[in-house]
């Protein structure tokens, strides 16, 4: 007999059992019985439904609750601003004391400091405009980007993304889902 049937077994034996003992008592209550689970339920029944007021919802909901919702945003928000501005003070603090030491060591002359001007002039200086050169890795990230999508180096727009598009529709993981 496997484990399953005699687990079976001993339910129903078990639920016949409870069904004999119900069916057993099946007398009914006298007056003074009845009248006392009257009672009972009925204090029962009053003490599920409480007062008004008193569960954690109502609470919340009163002008209580609303103040204390008040007050808390009231200690966050006040959190957050002492957060921000001691995080901009101690920013302050590190500039002050960043020019501070730049200015003592423009007083020694020495540092890049007192360079005589030498990124003061002519061409592509700070507001020359031009556009910054590449860094010397990023060609050949270049290259190896135009070898990946099988076009000359320089081809243009619409070739890269037909290209592009083709390589994500024949990889991309979403298409070799089972």
């Amino acid at each position: 007999m496997s484990l399953t049937r005699r687990i079976l077994e001993s339910a129903r034996s078990g639920l016949s059992q409870l069904t004999s003992l119900v069916i057993v008592d099946d007398e009914p209550l006298s007056n003074v019985e009845a009248a006392a689970l009257e009672v009972e339920l009925a204090a029962r029944k009053a003490a599920r439904t409480g007062t008004p007021g008193t569960s954690a919802i109502a609470r919340l909901a009163g002008a209580s609750g609303r103040a204390e919702r008040a007050r808390l945003a009231a200690a966050r928000a006040q959190r957050i601003q002492g957060a921000a501005a001691a995080r901009a003070a101690a920013d302050k603090r590190a500039a002050d004391e960043a020019f501070r030491r730049m200015k003592e060591q423009a007083a020694r002359g020495g540092g890049p400091a007192s360079g005589g001007g030498a990124g003061t002039g002519g061409g592509a200086g700070a507001g020359g405009g031009a556009r910054p050169r590449p860094k010397a890795g990023a060609d050949a990230q270049v290259a190896e980007w135009y070898r990946t999508l099988n076009l000359a180096p320089g081809a243009d727009f619409a070739e890269v993304k037909a290209s592009y598009r083709a390589l994500m529709r024949k990889y991309h993981p979403d298409m070799h889902a089972g």
